[in-house]
């Protein structure tokens, strides 16, 4: 029997966790898990170079090629160059068009973003739709819409379909608290299952746009903070996206950071949403260098500086990453939250902390959730290379 995936639905293979009780198929998704992750990241390889790499038996090794050549995952490549006597050996490479995964973006607020990748992460199509303003149950049904289109230009088997949502999202995809479209409670990962016949995750976009940034390469703990018409962070540490029980880890924006500041979309005072944003970021884009500029600036790197610097130290990080999808993260800025955190914490926690804007591109968020989909269906981290 395979593993029950994300909706219920069968996933190939699930990395066994520590410490957790195994079955018999969770040995057998696991061994696929890792056969899979070195085809990925070193293939091609022969069946004698992935019983040495993974530590299965021969016979395990061949019975397990065997169901992924069958489900159309893993496809034979030629023969090994040799200088002896004997046959050469059958090499073996990850099957890039074997699969689908389907990723939306959300955070666009009134735009849907979508595309398809293949399983290397090749993009295949693209899809976008502006929701007009819809919110609530209309906006989840168009976005219901949007899904089962993308999932059906797709042109190999679809594995899974992977969203990036603002809000507090729980593990299964249940949107807890979405202010953009109004979502309070939405089972959000069941709608999209339901409609594509495909199983579904659905994730935090600060979370996402973490994963996307983590497979840049990341040394130490990662918190990514993306700066959109709200504001929230997603953490990595230690190769793991940390959610927290609720779904809320880095909602970070409704902290109050200036004591009776502005008044906030949530009712409160000061939250850190209403001096670092997308809109924020616009008026200081307008603000020419002098004093006025200069003060703006202060401001928002010093209330910035007052959230955060407890994660940092608290949690040992070595990146934090602010991300803008129009780049108006100004040098400036940047430079004044590094000052504001240094007089914050012990020079120890701040000599090997990088501060600085995402380099990634406008497809982050869709990268990100193909990423996500990668890992959870079929159990290779695209940015993690398999034990040398």
């Amino acid at each position: 029997m395979r593993h029950q995936g994300a909706n219920g639905r069968d996933n190939w293979s699930r990395p066994i966790k520590a410490g957790v009780k195994t079955s018999p198929a969770d040995s057998r998704a696991n061994n696929r898990s890792m056969t899979l992750s070195e085809l990925y990241h070193r293939g091609p390889l022969s069946r004698a170079d992935l019983a040495r790499a993974t530590g299965l038996t021969h016979v395990s090794v061949s019975q397990v090629v065997a169901e992924l050549i069958a489900a159309g995952l893993v496809v034979e490549r030629g023969q090994a160059e040799t200088r002896g006597v004997g046959k050469p050996a059958t090499l073996l490479a990850v099957n890039d068009s074997g699969r689908a995964f389907a990723a939306i973006d959300l955070s666009g607020a009134d735009t849907v973003a979508g595309a398809v990748f293949d399983l290397r992460g090749n993009i295949t199509e693209r899809m976008s739709m502006r929701l007009g303003g819809a919110v609530d149950t209309a906006a989840a049904e168009l976005v219901c819409e949007f899904a089962a289109a993308l999932v059906e230009a797709a042109r190999a088997p679809m594995e899974g379909l992977a969203v990036a949502a603002p809000g507090i999202v729980t593990a299964d995809g249940v949107v807890r608290a979405g202010a953009y479209f109004g979502w309070k409670n939405l089972p959000l990962a069941d709608k999209l299952a339901a409609r594509t016949g495909v199983p579904c995750l659905v994730e935090n976009d600060a979370r996402i746009a973490a994963l996307a940034e983590s497979a840049r390469g990341v040394d130490g703990g990662l918190m990514l903070v993306l700066v959109a018409k709200g504001l929230g962070a997603g953490l990595v540490l230690e190769g793991d996206l940390l959610r927290g029980p609720s779904g809320a880890a880095g909602d970070i924006g409704h902290v109050t950071a200036v004591e009776d500041g502005p008044r906030c979309r949530c009712g409160r005072r000061g939250c850190l949403e209403t001096v670092l944003s997308a809109a924020v970021l616009e008026g200081l884009s307008r603000l020419p260098p002098g004093p006025g500029r200069r003060a703006a600036v202060e401001s928002t790197a010093h209330a910035t500086a007052a959230v955060l610097a407890a994660a940092i130290a608290t949690l040992d990080l070595r990146r934090l990453v602010f991300f803008n999808r129009d780049n108006l993260l100004a040098p400036d800025l940047l430079d004044a939250i590094r000052q504001s955190m240094t007089a914050r914490l012990l020079p120890f926690t701040t000599h090997n902390l990088v501060i600085r804007a995402s380099t990634a591109g406008p497809d982050t968020m869709l990268q990100g959730a193909y990423a996500h989909a990668l890992s959870e269906r079929l159990g290779i981290t695209p940015w993690a290379s398999p034990r040398p």
